[in-house]
């Protein structure tokens, strides 16, 4: 009932007990443990901050363990502490140089920063690891893709082909396609990821299906978004701006 009704203060409070059991210490399958509780802190949501301190003692107590390693780097790129997390994925590098995901992340990293063409160099080395590694196909995509370059679909498209039902995958093809002024292709896949579109990201995707309605000249169907936009997401900011394109 404690959890229930006070999930933060729960939280700390296994936290607490969790830092402090025997179970949970260097001595102990080298921490081991310790890293499934700081997974859950991490992607739950719940208390990330708390998860790094897992993390790291997993990775002092293992020198062969490069998962640790990963996983502070992604901590620190959700904080925006780049210089870290490239510290951190180096180091993981080391460990498992045949594992494509840090190139892939590294890549990640670099085009967050608008640095696309160092990104799309740690996709390519990304890609001689595995070549299907859809992580590594995205990135490469977008990396070519904010360049301008149109072959950025070849691996935006092979990586929706491997997992068709990833928003991802999908949307990044819509993107792609909204670019390059493909009105119907770019409204075939946005529709397309909307039964796996997250809540944060819908709101976007029915403005830009609303904008190529009215492209396609298919009035009612942009209102009819338009409706849903106002409906689900009442104080959104692009209401204003999607009025002015439907003309009310």
């Amino acid at each position: 009932i404690y959890e229930k009704n006070n999930p933060d203060k729960a939280v700390l409070f296994l936290d607490t007990i969790l830092w402090d059991d025997p179970h949970y210490q260097p001595d102990y399958k080298k921490a081991e443990r310790g890293l499934s509780w700081g997974y859950l802190l991490k992607n739950s949501e719940l208390r990330p901050d708390l998860a790094k301190k897992y993390f790291e003692r997993n990775a002092r107590s293992d020198d062969n363990n490069a998962s640790p390693l990963y996983n502070l780097a992604l901590l620190f790129i959700d904080s925006n502490q780049l210089d870290s997390a490239r510290h951190y994925l180096k180091k993981g590098f080391f460990i498992t140089p045949d594992d494509p995901k840090y190139f892939a992340k590294f890549s990640e990293l670099e085009s967050s920063q608008h640095n696309y063409s160092l990104a799309e160099k740690y996709a390519i080395e990304a890609l001689k690891i595995d070549s299907n590694y859809p992580p590594a196909l995205t990135t490469m995509g977008i990396a070519l893709s904010s360049q301008g370059k149109k072959e950025a679909y070849l691996y935006l498209s092979k990586a929706y082909r491997i997992k068709p039902k990833s928003f991802e995958h999908t949307v990044n093809l819509g993107i792609y396609f909204s670019q390059f002024v493909n009105i119907d292709s770019a409204y075939y896949y946005f529709t397309e990821s909307l039964p796996f579109s997250p809540v944060k990201q819908k709101e976007a995707i029915y403005g830009s299906l609303i904008t190529l309605a009215v492209a396609k000249e298919q009035r009612d169907i942009a209102v009819e978004y338009f409706e849903k936009l106002t409906k689900e997401y009442p104080n959104s900011q692009l209401i204003v701006k999607k009025k002015k394109e439907l003309g009310i």
